[in-house]
């Protein structure tokens, strides 16, 4: 071959290595204790979020998007990994400990996480997260280049250690970042101007309004922040936003407040909206869940499928070519104890298929048609025996063969300050 053709043939070869477009920053953030149904795009009739709602009509919304469980560390580790609770066996962490020594789950080293995954793409991986739960004590820092821990400090401060990382971020495209905010986890604080509006304006008409009045207002200044952010850094360019929640929160939707108390979907549908240019607008009403971030940022990202993945890729979603499929199941799981230590009281176990929901606790099950009920106010489950057998046995199917990556506890003496900061959050009595 001559040498001209030499060129024309590694000219050709590199028109064909070359991506056809480069790849994005990725940032997710995650809404600590954000139910989906308080948030204006998800139907809110209270203006919390504007500027999450101005992203929303440019963006793709999942309209059924699930956690895995009802509080963080089952649920983020999920997030994660793309496995279920069960399989990667963070079922109780330090939410469930007695003070001197703490036995708590880590991540399962086994396990390719969100930011192990991207490092092997290229990605510089950076995170700042508010939850003690979601922390290097629990292993949550593999993978990442940098990793920052607080504990409910706010989406102030969280912003203000991002923004000092500007330079780093702007050298190290493309990144990963991921983002905790904890603002709406209890303790509530009654947030001006925010909180005066929403009380004065009648909603919700419940027991305690001041206190949804409050959460609300803590979402408006996540919402405040999360704008900061997003125009200091540019994420307009080159970048895919995801935001998304790792629970919601009860208001005494079945007589109680808070969370991991069940697999209601006041506590288990959040939000998922991904902004970014390259998707075109829309809504998917197809359920989702969070197992599905993992694989679809594998494939963002240039990466094969990993098989060990439950979740799947969102990416013909986002580009548009099918929005629709409802042949999905997905799983959630949670163990409450009793008492202020233990013992374990209840396995909650959760399964959805298409638009039917079954919660099974203590060995009695509730069904919920969750497109016509999406509130779960009716249990149909008298008038539906089939479709209850059908999905116990899907779910015991699956939980008895699916793999599982669980590992030892690990038992650890936290310094002073973090025990005060887990009992400030409730985490302990």
């Amino acid at each position: 071959m001559s040498i001209f053709g030499i060129v024309l043939v590694a000219v050709a070869m590199g028109l064909l290595l070359r991506p056809s477009r480069p790849r994005p920053n990725i940032v997710l953030v995650v809404l600590d204790t954000v139910r989906a149904d308080h948030l204006p795009p998800y139907g809110y009739p209270r203006d919390t979020a504007p500027f999450l709602s101005g992203l929303a009509s440019r963006g793709v919304v999942f309209d059924r998007a699930f956690a895995t469980s009802s509080w963080t560390s089952p649920s983020v580790a999920s997030l994660f990994t793309s496995v279920y609770p069960f399989q990667h066996g963070v079922i109780w962490g330090m939410k469930r400990m007695r003070e001197a020594g703490f036995r708590f789950n880590h991540l399962p080293a086994t396990l390719e996480t969100i930011p192990e995954a991207l490092k092997k793409a290229g990605y510089s991986t950076f995170a700042v997260s508010d939850n003690i739960n979601v922390s290097p004590v629990t292993r949550f820092d593999a993978g990442f280049d940098r990793f920052e821990s607080a504990s409910n400090a706010s989406s102030e401060a969280v912003n203000k250690r991002i923004k000092k990382w500007r330079p780093d971020l702007e050298r190290a495209k493309p990144y990963f970042l991921y983002i905790q905010y904890m603002d709406a986890h209890a303790p509530y604080k009654a947030r001006a101007p925010y909180f005066d509006r929403f009380m004065a304006d009648g909603l919700p008409a419940i027991e305690r309004p001041d206190f949804v009045a409050a959460y609300d207002s803590e979402i408006h200044v996540m919402d405040d922040r999360l704008k900061g952010l997003f125009e200091a850094l540019d994420w307009d360019r080159d970048t895919v936003l995801i935001v998304t929640a790792d629970h919601g929160e009860e208001f005494w939707d079945r007589g109680r407040g808070g969370h991991a108390h069940s697999l209601q979907n006041e506590v288990l549908r959040v939000p998922l909206i991904v902004y970014g240019g390259r998707f075109p607008p829309g809504r998917v009403e197809a359920p989702v869940g969070l197992v599905d971030i993992l694989p679809t940022l594998r494939e963002l990202a240039g990466l094969p499928a990993d098989h060990r993945n439950e979740g799947v890729s969102l990416m013909p979603a986002l580009s548009g070519t099918s929005r629709r499929w409802t042949d999905r199941t997905l799983y959630a799981h949670l163990l409450t104890f009793g008492g202020r230590d233990g013992p374990e009281t209840a396995v909650h176990e959760g399964i959805i298929q298409g638009r039917w929901k079954l919660i099974s606790t203590g060995g009695v099950s509730t069904l919920f048609d969750i497109v016509a009920d999406p509130r779960e106010l009716r249990d149909v489950s008298a008038r539906n025996p089939e479709v209850v057998r059908r999905l116990q046995d899907a779910y015991r199917a699956f939980a008895t063969t699916s793999r599982t990556y669980t590992e030892q506890p690990a038992t650890e003496q936290l310094p002073p300050e973090s025990v005060e900061q887990l009992r400030a959050l409730g985490y302990i009595k």
